[in-house]
């Protein structure tokens, strides 16, 4: 009986100690992960269009290097900061409602902005009757130009002026820029991105999901494969 009470105590005190390992693991790895994808999208607003052309003309011989040196890669720091002090005016206001359920507005903006379902929109001084004056989150996006919100009431008279502020935040900036980031680079590799989107899509997306990291570290890393591919290949050129 005595040996017996040991074997289980010592069983139970291992699975708890492995357990503990592979939890704490698992939070190093993703912290290291969320450390060195916001870092890298951070070095990667820094870097020049210019000399991300040259890498990619190695990788396919010129194609599309003209027009992703045209691209400036954008800081999401730079980016949060600059919605968030900038006043838009609004150009028309439009009851946009449905004849069964509820009220929304169509809002008309410029200059055009590229905004988030995540944002918070303030609108002031607007002159429909009744008034759409106060903070929203936007219900769909039409356009950079235009988006709905859902109001109290229908708009009895169209309006045609007002202000708006937004409140974004880095997560939402940094997964826009990446996204826009990521997609001039798949342009411009062609087929090795494509590659690459599957390999980790297929196989580094579920490790990382298994880590508990979501979409917008994920798709940061994708984007430091193929940099990091491009600037091997030249490299070795």
């Amino acid at each position: 009986a005595k040996d017996v009470a040991e074997k289980a105590a010592k069983d139970v005190a291992e699975k708890a100690a492995k357990d503990v390992a592979e939890q704490a693991a698992k939070d190093v790895a993703e912290q290291a992960a969320k450390d060195v994808a916001e870092k890298a999208a951070k070095d990667v607003a820094k870097t020049s269009a210019a000399d991300v052309a040259k890498k990619a003309a190695i990788v396919t011989g010129g194609l599309a290097a003209a027009g992703l040196a045209a691209y400036t890669f954008i800081d999401p720091v730079a980016e949060m900061n600059r919605k968030n002090s900038t006043t838009y005016t609004i150009t028309k206001i439009e009851d946009n409602s449905s004849l069964i359920g509820t009220s929304a507005a169509l809002i008309s903006i410029s200059p055009g902005e590229k905004i988030s379902l995540n944002d918070t929109i303030t609108i002031a001084d607007s002159d429909s009757r009744p008034s759409v004056d106060g903070s929203y989150k936007p219900s769909k996006i039409i356009s950079d130009s235009q988006f709905e919100i859902v109001i109290p009431s229908h708009i009895l008279t169209n309006g045609t002026h007002g202000k708006m502020t937004l409140k974004t935040d880095y997560n939402t900036q940094l997964s826009q820029t990446t996204q826009a980031e990521g997609g001039v680079v798949g342009n411009v590799l062609g087929g090795v991105g494509s590659v690459v989107g599957n390999v980790v899509g297929g196989v580094g997306s579920g490790l990382l999901s298994g880590l508990g990291i979501n979409y917008v570290w994920i798709i940061v890393i994708i984007i430091l494969i193929v940099f990091s591919s491009s600037s091997i290949i030249a490299m070795k050129m």
